[in-house]
């Protein structure tokens, strides 16, 4: 009995180590046998609606979770357009396995599933479904694991009581759909809100621990979101410990729910707000009720936020990164807050307007003993001359410290700071300039110098793709910073000579490079392979890859080239 209870553990730990978005290994895995399956089938199913499955094969998972639906919402779903709805449950209890729900994912994957089903005149879409309905695997050949599950573990029908679930669901639930429907009196829209309501209802009565809550743009009215708070099984919400939201989707009340019940949340994401002094109210609740705010990040915010900046100065003794993105506020006394933020290790700001910087005077001159990523940018239409100053102050207090180090300036400002970043910063391993960088004799001058740079990103101009005339950089090998360089992408186009010329003995670590041409693509190739022939006894290079994307935008047609090196 120890020998088998000693080998689940170790299988559990071998599983738990597999890489989340790895779902091919982990549908593998849970083939081997019983055992496997029963363990593996928990990570498989913890966050189905994220990045990990690709949108073609999303929608089909959507079946499978609706048929732990209660027998009066199948009823229901039978007389709006006559939704086909499983009536075999499956082996496992997926929907308690849920522990990252991203709302907008689940929406977008539902809409999906809604067209195959022929409502709305959507027979073309119906039909091409159909003939996808069979396929078991998708471009990459992760199967479809909805399907894939169900077959291949049949086998195993015993469930443990913490996988039982209840079906037991209040016909007074206070949905807005809590009325009799008959049959085609819905819109399109209304039953696809009514399915999602019901999906979030389920999981969250049928969840032991959601961990990450994601709700983004819905593109519906989603009433119901702010009443997920009170819904029953809604204290699977107090393991919440990543919050993302859209400001337009939810309100104050949702906030106010959520306040209630969490209390270790480390992340925070706020993106967009509707006029709404409520939601900023609750808001500034919800973070002073936390126990370790670690990551805060607002994006896109016109409303006042002083008060919810204010009251970060509850959490000072936690954040590790703060992230401001053109966010209105007003009190610049409430900036004071972060301030006292000793343990800040990350720092985002950008201002696409002139009234979004002048809050920010108390940052400047303040030292962060342990940040080592600072990130500005700045809307190009506008120049202050404080805001170099200001910057310039910023490096010299912090710079001995950076690691990371990302610009979305203009020219002139770039200019202006380019040649302090050597003496200011000499850690700096990451560096990313973006938005707009004509001028390079500075960046020469800096990559002269002996900086420890791992990352150079120099990005390209959104309108129009700078070109690389002869001799505008020098090779490579002359510009000492890039010695441990091992990402290079610069948004230039480059010819075939200066190619040549730039790697020229050129004996960086790098595995990923990344340029413009507009020529013959086989003539950089060529020259690409010449140099990792150079190279391939000197590094040990196992095996590179080139390839190319086209980019069109204006008068500019170019491709994109990448070379990928392993060693």
């Amino acid at each position: 009995m120890n020998n088998a209870l000693n080998l689940i553990e170790v299988l559990e730990n071998i599983i738990s180590h597999i890489d989340k978005y790895d779902v091919k290994t982990q549908h593998s895995a849970l083939l081997v046998n019983r055992k496997w399956c029963k363990i593996t089938i928990q990570y498989l199913w913890s966050e189905p609606f994220s990045y990990r499955i690709s949108e073609r094969q999303l929608y089909k998972i959507i079946p499978i979770y609706m048929s732990f639906f209660s027998p009066d919402i199948i009823e229901n779903l039978e007389k709006l357009h006559k939704l086909p709805v499983p009536t075999v449950k499956g082996s496992f209890n997926y929907p308690s396995y849920l522990r990252s729900f991203n709302l907008e994912f689940l929406g977008d994957a539902l809409v999906e599933w809604v067209k195959t089903t022929g409502i709305g005149d959507q027979e073309e879409d119906s039909d091409s479904s159909e003939s996808s309905e069979d396929e078991s695997s998708d471009d990459n050949g992760i199967m479809y694991e909805g399907k894939s599950i169900e077959s291949d573990s049949t086998e195993d029908k015993e469930q443990t009581s913490d996988n039982e679930s209840s079906d037991e669901e209040s016909s007074d639930d206070g949905s807005m759909f809590n009325y009799e429907i008959e049959e085609d009196s819905m819109e399109l829209a209304e039953v696809e809100e009514y399915l999602l309501e019901q999906l979030c209802k389920l999981f969250i009565s049928h969840s032991k621990k959601i961990k990450e809550l994601s709700i983004g743009d819905l593109g519906i009215d989603g009433f119901f979101v702010d009443d997920m708070p009170k819904y029953n099984g809604a204290t699977c919400l107090s393991h919440l410990v990543a919050l993302e939201l859209d400001g337009t989707t939810c309100s104050g009340k949702f906030i106010f729910g959520l306040s209630e019940l969490c209390r270790n949340l480390s992340s925070i994401i706020i993106e967009d707000m509707d006029d709404e002094s409520s939601f900023i109210d609750e808001l500034e609740i919800l973070i002073k009720n936390q126990q370790k705010l670690k990551r805060f990040q607002l994006v896109d915010i016109t409303l006042d936020m002083s008060k919810v900046i204010s009251c970060l100065k509850t959490q000072i003794d936690s954040l590790v990164e703060v992230s401001l993105r053109d966010v209105f506020i007003r009190d610049q006394e409430s900036m004071k807050s972060l301030t006292y933020c000793s343990k800040l290790e990350t720092l985002d700001l950008s201002f696409q307007e002139k009234k979004y910087y002048k809050s920010f005077i108390p940052l400047w001159y303040t030292n962060f003993p342990k940040l080592r990523n600072f990130e500005i940018s700045m809307f190009y239409t506008w120049q202050d001359p404080a805001f170099i100053e200001n910057t310039k102050a910023f490096l010299a207090i912090n710079g001995k410290h950076l690691h990371g180090l990302t610009f979305g300036l203009t020219t002139n400002i770039y200019n202006a700071i380019l040649q302090d970043i050597g003496r200011y910063c000499p850690k700096l391993t990451n560096l990313e300039i973006n938005r707009i960088f004509d001028g390079v004799n500075n960046l020469i001058e800096l990559l002269k110098t002996p900086l420890p740079l791992e990352k150079l990103i120099i990005e390209y101009n959104k309108t129009k793709l700078h070109r690389a005339d002869d001799g505008i950089l020098p090779p490579l090998q002359e510009l000492v910073a890039l010695k441990k360089l091992t990402h290079f992408e610069i948004g230039w186009i480059f010819s075939t000579e200066n190619l040549s010329t730039l790697l020229e003995n050129w004996d960086a670590p790098i595995v990923q490079f990344s340029y413009f041409c507009d020529e013959d693509i086989e003539s950089h190739n060529s020259v690409l392979n010449r140099y990792i022939e150079i190279q391939k006894d000197k590094r040990n290079i196992k095996y590179h890859q080139v390839t190319t994307s086209s980019y069109q935008r204006n008068d500019v047609r170019a491709s994109r080239v990448t070379l990928s090196i392993i060693t």
